[in-house]
């Protein structure tokens, strides 16, 4: 098989060990790059920075460990990007945030992203995400600002993390949001500007520290596909 040439190379659900190879960085043509669901371990190889023409990386369902390397300025056409179900630490890389421009998916839930550490500032420089899922991971601290800066996000699930305070106020301009899950955390405070979010279909609330949720909620809310309040 002549791997170099491929322009879609998929190798999920073997019975794949041992690291994520180097060698994919000679897989300079290839558009789409499936590990997902082996047994493979190590970490993510930098040599990932070669693949300029990548659209898609998925190798959930491993035993990835250690940090995602920062090197996603070379990846520019990225827009898909699946880890999730790994065993991944630290947080996420400052050219993930800034340089995967074309980015609409990333999931990297199910690791143990944060450890002690806040969700970053960055996020909000990734306009063009539509999916962000950093659900189970060990965020702490607050949901920043700038997360009401990504417009373009239909789904957002920051579920079974550690996170606390208030929701940000802004978050009122995620006008396209479908699906928003905030389960299992320290929140404490939601503002009544999220009943402006018209294209709501789920809203995930429950096991958190909300005194209450406001009125407006069930008022607004009653028809969701799914909606879980704090006390359920």
């Amino acid at each position: 098989m002549e791997w170099n040439g491929a322009v879609s190379l998929n190798m999920a659900n073997n019975e794949f060990t041992g690291s994520l190879p180097s060698e994919i960085g000679q897989l300079t043509n290839v558009l789409s790059l499936s590990f997902s669901k082996n047994s493979l371990t190590g970490t993510v190889p930098e040599e990932i920075k070669t693949l300029d023409n990548l659209e898609t990386f998925n190798a959930n369902r491993n035993f990835v460990t250690g940090q995602l390397p920062d090197v996603f300025n070379g990846i520019f056409y990225l827009r898909s990007f699946d880890m999730a179900l790994n065993f991944l630490t630290g947080t996420l890389p400052p050219t993930l945030l800034s340089e995967t421009t074309l980015l609409e998916r990333l999931d990297l839930s199910g690791n143990s992203l944060g450890q002690g550490l806040p969700l970053p500032e960055g996020l909000g420089q990734m306009i063009s995400l539509k999916s962000l899922d950093l659900s189970t991971n060990t965020f702490v601290g607050t949901i920043p600002e700038a997360m009401g800066e990504m417009g373009s996000l239909i789904e957002l699930r920051l579920d079974k993390n550690f996170l606390t305070g208030q929701l940000p106020t802004n978050m009122t301009g995620l006008s396209n949001i479908e699906i928003l899950s905030l389960s299992e955390n320290f929140l404490s405070v939601l503002p009544t500007g999220l009943t402006s979010l018209t294209n709501l279909r789920e809203l995930q609330l429950s096991t958190n520290s909300f005194d209450e949720v406001p009125e407006e909620y069930f008022n607004t809310f009653l028809n969701l596909g799914k909606f879980c309040g704090a006390n359920e």
